[in-house]
Order: structure tokens, then C-alpha cells, then sequence
């Protein structure tokens, strides 16, 4: 009897045992989380590419009173991400004989893909000669990417023919976003 009863103790306590070791075994199997947060601010941003010099005049351009300088167009990428704005200056000349008083200079901006070259934007001296007056002075973009003509003119005062002589003017286009 007594190892009858010495073996339902140690039943007992083996019992008693594992109960204790699967209460442990379970409060190692817990889990818990941890949340990983991720934050910023993106940004507008406008960048120029492809650039292309234009040409003022060339030699074999005929030359007549008042507008002159309508050569060859420059051009400009611009990608814009977010919401912006381009405008184009009114052209400096850096080189080049004087223009006589009340010589206007105006440059302006128009798709490349617009076979009518309507103008998008212009500077406010392209606005007193060479463009409508009603022309938008900025061209509002949204997540674009667009290629732009820069056209420029010359008109030399009282409808003088410009002296002859190398010109070099430069324009800036400028995103605003």
C-alpha cells in the first residue's frame, strides 16, 4: 500500500510539474507589437532640361524697318512636380551695337508641339509689340512635363533697322512652385 500510495504522489507531483512548466511554456508563447511609423513632406518641385540656345538672327534673314530679330526659337523642358508656374523675363541684350530710344524687347513662350505657336506666357515687352496684349503673363502647370519654345523680338526705336553688328541677348524662364 505504501508504494501504492508513493506512486500516486509522484503521479501527483509529476502532474503538478507539468502544469507549473506549461504555465511557464504559455507565458513565454505571449506576443506583443510594436507599431513602425513613417512620415514626410513631398514636396513641389520644377526642374529645366534640354535646353537649347536660339538664334537672333542669321545673315541670310532679310532685314526690314521695325520688327527684327525673329530668328530661331530656343527651347526648354520643364517637368514640374506639384503645382506651379512659369514666366519668362523680358530679354537683356549682353552684346551688341545700341538700339536707339524706344527700342522694345520682348520674348515669350509657346508649346512645341502648337503648330499655331499661341502663346502660354509672355514677358511685358512681348506684350507691348510683339504678342497679344491680352497674352497670360504665366503659364500655370500641375505634374507636368513639357517642352516650351522661348521665341524673342526686337523692335529698334522709331522703326529703325538695327546696326549691323553681333547681338547676343538671354532670356529667363522661372518656375514658381
Amino acid at each position: 500500500m505504501k508504494l501504492r500510495n508513493l506512486g500516486l504522489a509522484l503521479t501527483a507531483v509529476c502532474a503538478t510539474v507539468a502544469g507549473v512548466v506549461g504555465a511557464a511554456n504559455n507565458a513565454y508563447a505571449a506576443t506583443t507589437t510594436a507599431t513602425i511609423n513613417y512620415s514626410g513632406v513631398v514636396l513641389a518641385s520644377c526642374s529645366f532640361g534640354n535646353i537649347q540656345n536660339g538664334i537672333f538672327l542669321s545673315s541670310s534673314n532679310a532685314l526690314s524697318a521695325g520688327f527684327q530679330g525673329f530668328g530661331t526659337p530656343g527651347s526648354a523642358s520643364v517637368f514640374c512636380h506639384g503645382a506651379g508656374t512659369i514666366t519668362v523675363a523680358d530679354p537683356v541684350k549682353t552684346s551688341g551695337p545700341a538700339l536707339t530710344a524706344g527700342a522694345k524687347i520682348g520674348a515669350w513662350i509657346t508649346d512645341s508641339a502648337d503648330p499655331n505657336d499661341v502663346p502660354l506666357a509672355a514677358s511685358p515687352g512681348a506684350k507691348t509689340d510683339f504678342v497679344d496684349a491680352t497674352a497670360p503673363t504665366s503659364n500655370s502647370v500641375n505634374n507636368e512635363d513639357r517642352t516650351y519654345k522661348v521665341r524673342m523680338a526686337v523692335k529698334n526705336g522709331n522703326d529703325n533697322l538695327l546696326i549691323p553688328g553681333n547681338y547676343s541677348y538671354s532670356t529667363t524662364l522661372t518656375a514658381t512652385y
